[in-house]
């Protein structure tokens, strides 16, 4: 069976597309990055793909706020195929910018979810333990439902989730992808990461590509955590490909 081919949606200030390029490599899914530019010239390429990634960095340099510019220019120029691409339900995910991105194309099925600035005002670049939400089954997430916990990197001043009319439900509740156990930024529930109803859309504020290697990822300095647990996630969303 050929490996996927995924599309990692690079602009001015993205800085993470090449660790994730890598990450999704050891995972054995091909990948290629192209500007946000570069697809608004050819719009119909991205259904050449299996899957989207957005990763993490200051797209735009965060003109108008976190992902804004970006959004923008996706919701202009290729929210047509886009949808598409959604419809054929193929996995998108949206790291850190990436998924301040996708809440700002409203890609969650909840219109009111935002990325505020963080409690403290202040950015924040420190590792976070982590939970998986065990009643969330979204393919991203296998590998990760059967840890109790590990930990993440984040890094970002605007990553608390919030919901704009105080809009929530169980339905959205079971969204819920991955939880802080001590909440950095004031998150509502702790949330670090969401799904769409699917599973099949997933942004998250912690980076995985930052955890995928030995070399980077401090779950090896821990007794009793999985080493090169960021890597999880993209075999797991590899496996599910394969299988479907």
């Amino acid at each position: 069976m050929l490996k996927p081919t995924f599309l990692i949606i690079a602009s001015d200030g993205i800085n993470c597309e090449n660790e994730t390029a890598l990450a999704l490599h050891h995972a054995m899914i091909d990948s290629k990055i192209s500007t946000i530019s570069d697809l608004i010239k050819n719009p119909k390429s991205i259904l050449n793909y299996q899957g989207i990634v957005i990763p993490g960095g200051f797209s735009f340099a965060d003109h108008l706020g976190s992902g804004h510019v970006m959004a923008n220019k996706i919701k202009t120029f290729l929210n047509e195929e886009l949808q598409e691409f959604r419809e054929r339900k193929r996995p998108i995910l949206g790291i850190c910018n990436g998924f301040q991105i996708l809440s700002k194309l409203d890609l969650f099925g909840c219109s009111s979810l935002r990325l505020a600035h963080n409690e403290s005002g202040k950015f924040i670049d420190q590792w976070q333990d982590l939970k998986v939400n065990k009643e969330n089954s979204s393919p991203w997430l296998t590998k990760w439902q059967k840890l109790n916990h590990f930990k993440l990197p984040i890094r970002h001043g605007e990553g608390r989730v919030v919901f704009l009319d105080d809009f929530f439900s169980q339905e959205i509740e079971g969204q819920i992808a991955l939880t802080y156990e001590k909440n950095p930024n004031g998150a509502m529930l702790n949330i670090a990461g969401i799904t769409d109803k699917s599973g099949l859309i997933l942004g998250m504020m912690p980076h995985p590509e930052a955890a995928a290697f030995k070399a980077t990822d401090m779950n090896n300095f821990n007794e009793g955590l999985v080493p090169n647990v960021g890597l999880d996630l993209f075999i797991s969303i590899n496996d599910f490909l394969k299988n479907s």
